[in-house]
């Protein structure tokens, strides 16, 4: 292949070598110029040298008009910044930054400007240099260990939650594993082999339906990190053994009987307000404690409460008809929002383990079951999934419950057709509970 022209081969590495004007020859102690293309004779593709030969030849010709030209006017910001960069490949940054004589010059340069000195366009290019490495020199690179940070922060997710410090738990301890690492090139490589490892030591310890809401929530983490730096990664999740079902464990008919009687002998309760609620609406704690005046229309003509705050998902922003109850959860349900908003998510858990137990005499239920109770009520009393779905807050319900019409509240929805197909649809849920049900 034949090079173009100036330029020339020296150990095996291409240069670019020009010789100054004659008639600037007097202005200057070297005769030549010479730019290095940082390119190999043997491997450099021609394309490349081509490349390599146009920045170099922009190069020679500032530094003729630098030569030429005495007056920094006549030059251009796009100028002044490859002389910069020509000020920067003439030294390394360590030189430039460590060398004391580099570091006088430039205290120097910014005196001169301070006193309103004008500066000549080579003292610009060493200053405007100077400044360039200093910012990246001081720039603050990404850790893995910022990006919980940034993400909570986004999300909107406090600190005093059960919920957010579980998910900062799972992400410590996949830090632990990967390490604070800054992100680099590389850091896609540690991260994958990381996940490996995290999913390996966890599988020894708990299910691998828990080893995959962790790794979502790692996922999520980086995921967000990879938007919003723009960091490239093609994020790829470990593989996990399949999840064997488990058989959901639900209150029989004669449990709910003796749960209902209890709660509703127990109205003084708070616990027990909020176990009627959940039962009959498959609500869970956090967003009973949500509910607002706005969102309780019980003396209505069908008593309901609206679940319109933050919730899981889109889907769980729903109506809920009450048929169970809704004198007593009236009047009760104001001092169980304050208890619930007033206490953990481990203790409130807790306590409705244990009235479960104490009302129905099975140890093994918790919370979580009346919303897998509320679906088998469903299945078992022929209910119409779809209206099953919008009660419950479950994805796939076609009714129009709009956003629209939750933010209207209750009397937006008194007259609502499609609230009175749900209550309709909640009596025949819990058409079982006969004695305890009231139309309203």
């Amino acid at each position: 292949m034949k090079l173009p022209r100036y330029t020339r081969t020296l150990k095996g590495n291409l240069y670019y070598q020009r010789d100054i004007p004659t008639r600037l020859k007097h202005l200057t102690s070297k005769k030549t110029f010479t730019y290095p293309l940082s390119l190999k004779a043997v491997t450099a593709s021609e394309s490349a040298i081509v490349k390599a030969h146009s920045i170099a030849t922009d190069a020679y010709t500032l530094h003729c008009r630098m030569l030429e030209e005495s007056n920094p006017e006549a030059f251009s910001s796009e100028d002044l910044e490859k002389a910069a960069i020509e000020v920067l490949r003439k030294m390394t940054m360590q030189s430039f930054m460590c060398d004391s004589r580099a570091e006088t010059d430039i205290a120097c340069l910014k005196n001169k400007q301070k006193a309103g000195v004008s500066l000549s366009f080579e003292e610009k290019a060493k200053l405007v240099a100077y400044e360039n490495l200093w910012s990246v020199s001081n720039r603050k690179r990404e850790t893995l260990s910022a990006l919980w940070g940034e993400y909570a922060s986004y999300k909107g997710i406090g600190q005093d939650t059960r919920a957010s410090r579980r998910r900062k738990t799972r992400w410590l301890r996949w830090l632990a594993i990967v390490g604070d690492q800054q992100i680099a090139p590389n850091t896609i490589n540690i991260i994958h082999k990381a996940l490996d490892r995290h999913v390996a030591e966890r599988l020894e310890v708990i299910k691998a339906s828990s080893v995959k809401r962790e790794i979502n929530d790692i996922m999520a983490i980086l995921r967000h990190a990879n938007q919003q730096h723009r960091y490239g990664w093609v994020l790829q999740p470990p593989r996990l053994p399949k999840c064997r079902s488990i058989t959901k464990q639900v209150l029989t008919h004669d449990e709910q009987r003796r749960l209902v009687t209890f709660c509703l002998a127990n109205t003084d309760d708070p616990v027990a307000i909020c176990v009627l609620l959940q039962f009959q609406g498959a609500m869970m704690p956090s967003e009973v404690a949500r509910l607002t005046e706005r969102d309780l229309a019980l003396d209505a003509l069908i008593p309901h409460v609206t679940v319109s705050g933050e919730t899981k998902t889109t889907a769980r922003k729903r109506v809920i008809p009450v048929v169970i109850g809704a004198d007593a959860i009236a009047g009760g349900l104001p001092v169980t929002i304050a208890w619930l908003q007033g206490t953990t998510d481990s203790n409130h858990s807790h306590r409705i383990k244990r009235l479960l137990h104490v009302a129905t005499g099975n140890s093994r239920l918790t919370g979580h079951c009346l919303r897998h109770t509320f679906k088998a009520n469903c299945i078992a009393n022929g209910a119409d999934t779809n209206s099953a779905a919008a009660i419950a807050g479950w994805s796939g319900s076609t009714l129009g419950i709009s956003a629209e019409m939750l933010s209207y509240g209750s009397e937006g929805l008194s007259n609502s057709d499609v609230l009175a197909g749900l209550m309709q649809e909640s009596l025949k849920i819990h058409g079982h509970l006969a004695e305890h049900v009231c139309a309203g």
